[in-house]
């Protein structure tokens, strides 16, 4: 099953999370559940299989950053942190959860973006198949070192 968070779930989410990713503290994360989704300049879905949370990800406004905050991807409406834990995997979750956040980001823009690392073959798979295409390479993206490998992709909506 995938759906929104709720406010009560904001310490296990965190926790799990953390477990994948330790930039978003539980606290960071509680406030993006209060403040960012109501505010609708962020998504936040979970992935559920028998009650167990395995699964999740968020689409997200990334705003050009202040020039102490370099970087060289655009401003706009981009998928981001995407993870299914291990044993989950190949069974359609990514897909259900990248469908999700394509659909909610449909009426907001025509354009989505997300950044990938060149080695995540699953994650470059899984959006080819969603019809992004690679844009750019080596891109210094808001929040993350530099890397040479981190690819800029984009997706232009079906017309409204």
């Amino acid at each position: 099953m995938i759906r929104a968070p709720r406010f009560e779930e904001a310490d296990r989410l965190a926790r799990f999370r953390s477990s994948v990713d330790s930039r978003l503290a539980e606290e960071g994360f509680r406030h993006a559940l209060r403040e960012r989704v109501p505010a609708g300049d962020l998504l936040l879905l979970v992935a559920e299989r028998a009650g167990a949370l395995v699964g999740f990800a968020r689409a997200s406004r990334v705003l050009r950053p202040t020039p102490s905050v370099p970087s060289d991807v655009p401003s706009g409406w981009y998928l981001l942190g995407i993870h299914v834990d291990a044993p989950h995997r190949r069974r359609g979750l990514g897909a259900a959860l990248t469908e999700r956040r394509l659909s909610w980001l449909e009426p907001r823009t025509d354009t989505v973006y997300l950044t990938v690392m060149a080695d995540n073959i699953a994650s470059l798979r899984l959006h080819a198949g969603h019809g992004f295409v690679e844009i750019a390479r080596g891109v210094n993206a808001p929040g993350r070192a530099p890397h040479p490998d981190r690819i800029l992709f984009s997706r232009r909506a079906a017309v409204r």
